[in-house]
């Protein structure tokens, strides 16, 4: 069944809208790599398709080709949120094609009905008490304001590990270590106890982790940064990502004895109030 020319041009500015690189919610997602890792391509079913952009270098890694994967998730749930926000719902399959690794996922776009037109806003994509805002961009980062950030990244299907101040220190050394050659030893695995959040502070790093190494997964993981991200773009915190410890296979190898169980580290993640400057 054909859609009526004004449902068509309603659906073709819906899909502009989302795939817009500037404006809100897509400037609250930071980029994990420089570029663009990603391309999205009209289907003949009129469906949009999301593929990866392959990386034909001597020094690319099979970390680079996850890193790319992950950027994708991201992207993938900026563009979901969008439509959604827009009345236009979505049915997403994940990397369709298991012969076609760069084919991340296709989307079906339907025809909103009266009440999804009607209904203008961004939806909730968890369940959980959002933190008021600071009335002060000098104060520290909450508690709450952390559990709602992690709540928005698990209930997305990713895994955090928020850092203790020590954990600090042993994160940079894991790094440290994981890029020399000689006897020197990580250090030792020293979680926080299960559910604790660190104290209050201006600055707070974060492992983004899943349970496997497979593709699929580091999508997933992606996704759930793009969450995490849009949660936060209304408590006045931002959100940076760091790569160098995961391209590297010792420091990452380091970095995954910090998890509070078995796992793989994806993303390390510095969440810290607007105003705070960063390290030169």
């Amino acid at each position: 069944m054909t859609m009526d020319t004004s449902q068509d041009r309603a659906g073709s500015h819906a899909i502009v809208a989302a795939l817009a690189e500037d404006g809100p919610p897509s400037g609250c997602i930071p980029p994990v790599q420089a570029g663009r890792r990603w391309q999205w391509l009209h289907g003949d079913g009129g469906e949009l398709d999301l593929f990866v952009k392959e990386v034909r270098t001597a020094r690319a890694s099979e970390i680079d080709s996850r890193l790319a994967l992950l950027s994708c998730g991201a992207e993938l749930h900026r563009v979901i949120v969008r439509l959604a926000t827009a009345g236009w719902p979505a049915a997403v399959t994940r990397q369709p094609h298991r012969a076609f690794p760069f084919h991340v996922a296709t989307m079906q776009i339907t025809r909103p009905t009266a009440g999804q037109e009607s209904a203008q806003r961004r939806p909730q994509p968890f369940t959980a008490t959002r933190p008021g805002r600071r009335s002060d961009p000098d104060q520290p980062i909450g508690a709450d304001t952390l559990r709602f950030f992690s709540s928005a990244v698990e209930h997305a299907g990713g895994e955090l590990c928020l850092l203790s101040a020590v954990q600090v220190y042993d994160l940079v050394a894991a790094t440290v270590f994981g890029r020399r050659s000689g006897d020197l030893v990580a250090p030792r695995r020293r979680p926080s106890p299960a559910g604790a959040a660190p104290p209050d502070q201006h600055v707070v790093f974060a492992i983004l982790y899943g349970r496997d190494d497979r593709p699929s997964t580091w999508l997933r993981a992606g996704e759930a940064f793009g969450a995490g991200c849009l949660a936060a773009a209304d408590l006045e915190v931002s959100i940076l990502p760091f790569t160098d410890a995961i391209k590297n296979a010792g420091a990452r190898e380091n970095v995954q004895r910090l998890l509070p169980g078995a796992g793989y580290p994806y993303l390390i993640m510095r969440i810290a109030s607007l105003d705070t400057p960063r390290a030169a």
